[in-house]
């Protein structure tokens, strides 16, 4: 199996639905898209078993909690089987299978290419930043990594971080600061930006501060250069 792709679910079953069948119909072969509910209600729940019963391409994993985009992204992972490996959020539009292909790609065509991604940003130590012509990240709403990575590195860390935001500039800078590189290409895919965190609220905001505190401990001296 070439791609294995995994995106994670927490209610919000419209914009769910719409992304899971945008990359269904764009026409990708030898694939495996890992579904994590993380205990969402009932109606994301039941909708999400009828795609699985109706597509033989779903893997649909269930837990009883939220356990986070962390650790339900790190859970699929493990039962995943692609030879590359798509983190995708599920408020995405897939406009092409070519955004899953291209990354594929270039990663094939480089062996010290370990990241392809739709977005970056610039983390430093005083703050986080979108720049159009400078990143030291790859966003996690969207990317593509080869199985050899994820085998030699993991993939988030749930050691230092916890539930949610951070872990996608922490994972760049692992593969960075080991001698990898990374890249942001233009891909047709649409984001909708972060409605899969919309409602989340104080808790979720300090979780996130927490997290990008820490990563700035972890990294001092990278990002002192």
């Amino acid at each position: 199996m070439e791609l294995s792709i995994i995106i994670l679910v927490y209610n919000q079953g419209d914009i769910t639905k719409n992304a899971i069948e945008s990359i269904l119909r764009c026409g990708l072969e030898n694939y495996e898209l890992v579904i994590v509910d993380n205990c969402s209600e009932k109606e994301t729940e039941n909708m999400l078993q009828d795609l699985a019963h109706t597509h033989k391409e779903i893997v649909l994993l269930r837990n009883e909690v939220n356990k986070g985009f962390i650790l339900g992204n790190n859970e699929a992972i493990k039962i995943s089987k692609g030879e590359f490996i798509c983190i995708a959020n599920n408020d995405i539009i897939v406009k092409s299978k070519s955004c899953f292909l291209i990354p594929i790609q270039e990663l094939r065509k480089d062996s010290m290419l370990a990241q392809v991604g739709a977005q970056g940003g610039y983390f430093t130590a005083k703050g986080s930043y979108i720049l159009l012509d400078k990143y030291n990240y790859v966003a996690g709403w969207f990317f593509v990594i080869p199985r050899s990575i994820y085998e030699k590195f993991g993939l988030f860390d749930e050691k230092n971080l916890e539930f949610a935001y951070g872990e996608d500039v922490e994972f760049s800078f692992r593969l960075l600061t080991n001698g990898y590189k990374i890249k942001v290409m233009n891909l047709p895919i649409e984001h909708l930006r972060s409605k899969s965190f919309e409602n989340s609220g104080t808790q979720i905001m300090c979780t996130w501060i927490k997290n990008e505190q820490k990563v700035r401990e972890m990294y001092k001296e990278f990002l002192s250069h």
